[in-house]
């Protein structure tokens, strides 16, 4: 039984993945209406200072980046997915925002 049920969960994500991105285009922004506003949470958490160069004034640090945004085309009912309440998806194939860091 549950051999089946781990089947039947990975047929349910293959048929979510395949509907959500069968006709997806990544280039435009996910938003209904080209007018609506798209917000994007940004954090940056500091994972370890590498080096200070106080002569050159250079910082080295490693940072984890979070960026947390409502894609609207990527939307689905549970119910008809067995309850499938998540999905990963590999980030190159949906829309991400650019991001540019700089020292001001």
């Amino acid at each position: 039984m549950g051999a089946e049920f781990n089947q039947m969960s990975k047929d349910l994500e293959g048929q979510l993945y395949e509907d959500l991105l069968f006709d997806y285009n990544k280039i435009p922004r996910p938003v209904k209406n080209s007018s609506d506003i798209l917000t994007v949470d940004v954090g940056a958490s500091l994972i370890r200072i590498i080096d200070v160069d106080e002569k050159n004034q250079v910082l080295t640090t490693n940072l984890w980046l979070e960026m947390k945004w409502f894609d609207s085309k990527l939307v689905w009912d549970p119910i008809k997915y067995g309850g499938l309440l998540t999905l990963h998806i590999p980030s190159d194939l949906i829309w991400t925002p650019d991001l540019v860091l700089y020292n001001k």
